[in-house]
């Protein structure tokens, strides 16, 4: 998200820590696009301050283990091969299963309770998910598939696939902030309908009108927004453009890589009538306009500072009450 010398643009990349909170937080978090890893496939990734690798076995599975081998240290990611449901190592061959034990040192006897970590996984949307927890524990809730079959498969591009240096959290409070619409989106305020916390997830809906010739029509029209919030690593958000029959699907999965950073993956998906046709070219328009409008936000959260206490008006989202929400996530 840096190019260029504008301030606003680009920043020294190391500034003091702007949070009061912990980078990593616990909750499910994606590591992949599961369509990125074939039968067999492996796969390097950094998240949560940690290398690691990603591979799915000859059942189909995938596994999520940290990288470095502990004999050597060698990625287990970069030149690992897959066998049966084991990976092995590329340095020098040995071989540990999907639990992260070691099941073979060639030439010699298997040490004993030589083991990598391994990270529980879900598959869900189609997106490789890992539960990453502060204090170590299991995973004590799951992320409830929202993706269904009246939709259209979901796609995730490269250019709706960015690392931002932000929070988590920041992107899960713009939701709860319609009153930065006019100003950032150019959208109507909107009227907030519904602000529903349960548990390890929250729910905001709310009504806004829009200019719709960036997606093809003439006019305005009303926009229903609904956004499901599961954790601080996935929003879904459906909108609903009322006067055109049309309805967008975005799932926007945030995962802290280094501390400083976050990598979002957007999958999208639209529906509109039984015209083939119709949908792709507007999906394609809905991409443009996303991005666009993520882009946006993202240079203000890079730049922003974040107020413990901020000074909110009348006409702000539920901000604080989110905020007290996202505290589960966090140390005790």
């Amino acid at each position: 998200m840096r190019s260029g010398a504008d301030a606003c643009t680009f920043r020294p990349e190391h500034r003091p820590y702007r949070f009061p909170f912990t980078p990593f937080p616990s909750g499910w978090f994606a590591v992949a696009w599961g369509r990125e890893i074939a039968r067999g496939g492996v796969r390097a990734e950094h998240a949560f301050g940690r290398d690691l690798v990603i591979f799915r076995d000859d059942g189909e599975e995938v596994h999520v283990l940290d990288a470095a081998c502990p004999h050597l240290g060698a990625h287990l990611g970069c030149g690992g091969r897959v066998e049966g449901n084991t990976i092995r190592c590329p340095f020098h061959g040995w071989r540990f299963d999907a639990t992260g034990s070691c099941v073979e040192v060639p030439f010699q006897d298997t040490p004993s309770g030589v083991r990598v970590r391994s990270w529980p996984v879900r598959e869900v949307d189609g997106m490789v998910l890992v539960w990453h927890d502060v204090a170590g524990r299991d995973p004590n809730w799951i992320v409830r598939p929202k993706h269904t079959d009246d939709w259209p498969p979901l796609t995730l591009t490269e250019d709706c696939n960015w690392v931002v240096r932000t929070h988590p959290q920041e992107l899960v409070e713009n939701a709860a902030d319609s009153a930065h619409l006019p100003f950032v989106h150019g959208l109507e305020p909107g009227a907030r309908r519904t602000s529903l916390f349960d548990g390890p997830r929250a729910q905001l809906q709310f009504a806004t009108t829009v200019d719709v010739s960036a997606l093809g029509f003439s006019g305005i029209s009303r926009f229903w927004i609904d956004v499901v919030v599961q954790g601080l690593g996935l929003l879904q958000v459906d909108i609903d453009v009322v006067d055109f029959g049309v309805q967008f699907r975005t799932l926007i999965h945030v995962t802290p890589i280094d501390g400083e950073h976050v990598r979002v993956r957007a999958p999208l998906s639209a529906r509109h009538g039984d015209d083939v046709g119709a949908t792709h070219a507007i999906l394609d328009a809905w991409r443009n306009a996303f991005r666009v409008d993520f882009e946006t936000d993202a240079v203000i959260w890079e730049n922003k500072q974040y107020l413990s206490r901020p000074r909110l008006s009348r006409v702000d989202g539920p901000v604080i009450q989110l905020r007290e929400w996202a505290r589960q996530f966090y140390p005790d």
